[in-house]
């Protein structure tokens, strides 16, 4: 197992290939989705701030029933209703 911390790390960058190559199994990617997501977090708050319309990053975001969906809202509905019932 190697842990890997592409940004600001002390591990070499390796592809996930270079890694199988030699003979890593495991290789986590810890915070890689959440330090990307605070980017593009920032991004959509500058833009905001700057322009006062999200109207040009709005390919790029998700539809609220994606991110419901995402967070599993529809599971948490189902057991509401399942506990509502008793």
């Amino acid at each position: 197992m190697i842990n890997t911390v592409p940004v600001g790390g002390k591990t070499p960058v390796l592809t996930v290939k270079e890694l199988e190559t030699m003979g890593f199994k495991i290789a986590p990617f810890p915070g890689m989705a959440w330090t990307a997501a605070i980017k593009a977090m920032q991004r959509v708050l500058k833009e905001l701030k700057e322009r006062g319309s999200l109207e040009r990053l709005a390919a790029r975001m998700v539809s609220s029933q994606e991110m419901f969906e995402v967070v599993g809202l529809s599971d948490y509905r189902a057991l509401e209703k399942k506990f509502l019932e008793f």
